[in-house]
């Protein structure tokens, strides 16, 4: 089996076992598929990242106002319901039909009826058209570069004049060496993974959530293509996994 067609079963996969979770891995939101403050916290988490987003653009674009947003690697809609409430249309992507499933449930239960969500190989994706925000928070990094570096091209692809791309990406991987040692024993050892999640007290048919280093230079080089003369880039750090969410506005 292919990386990219392993990746897209795992994650098909936890978004059948514990979607919220696998969206945000805190331990609290193992709970968040139902009421209670770990669901009230998973949804807040998404209204403050897509505040801090516009926040960001604006100071760099004060009057940019999208009317059509595209949110890739949606998930349960953590950060599609925020966007419906800013944008009059938006799209929400993934890979899993049982995430896709999950937000439209939020949507209907919030109200927002201004939405669609559709798989990443949906043909009704393809006639969506373009779109004045395409925005990636915290999922590249779990789909190989090869692929990745693929998908940027065609989300870049899709931005209308005037639009702004907002896409994070893992750059490099700060771990232990004994971190490196035990995750490279899980992919390529077959059984060392089932091992790993008993220990853990996890099922043991649980995937392994991959983590994929991008190269700054390809990612530069894609967004140079749209006719983009500067980025903004916002570092982060997740526990040494470093990323820089890439801000960048087509010309008109």
């Amino acid at each position: 089996m292919s990386a990219s067609k392993r990746a897209a079963r795992a994650w098909k996969v936890l978004g059948t076992t514990d979607p919220y979770f696998a969206v945000l891995t805190d331990p609290a939101f193992h709970e968040a598929d139902r009421p209670g403050p770990p669901r009230e916290a998973f949804f807040r988490s998404g209204e403050a990242d897509v505040d801090k987003l516009f926040g960001l653009i604006a100071a760099e674009h004060p009057s940019f106002v999208p009317r059509r947003v595209l949110d890739f690697g949606c998930g349960v809609g953590r950060l599609v319901l925020p966007f419906a409430r800013r944008a009059p249309e938006v799209v929400g992507v993934d890979v899993s039909a049982a995430m896709l499933d999950e937000a439209r449930k939020n949507c209907a239960e919030a109200g927002l009826d201004n939405v669609a969500l559709l798989a990443t190989d949906s043909p009704e994706l393809r006639r969506e058209g373009n779109f004045d925000l395409v925005h990636s928070n915290i999922v590249f990094q779990h789909i190989p570069s090869g692929e990745g570096l693929r998908i940027v091209r065609e989300l870049v692809a899709r931005l209308n004049p005037g639009g702004v791309g907002a896409l994070h990406f893992v750059y490099a991987i700060r771990r232990s060496l004994w971190w490196r040692c035990i995750y490279f024993a899980r992919k390529a050892i077959p059984g060392v993974h089932r091992v790993a999640n008993i220990a853990r007290g996890h099922p043991a048919g649980r995937p392994l959530m991959e983590m994929n280093e991008y190269p700054l230079a390809a990612l530069y080089a894609s967004i140079h293509d749209c006719g983009a003369r500067r980025i903004s880039s916002i570092l982060t750090d997740h526990e040494g996994f470093l990323g820089a969410m890439l801000i960048f506005r087509k010309p008109e």
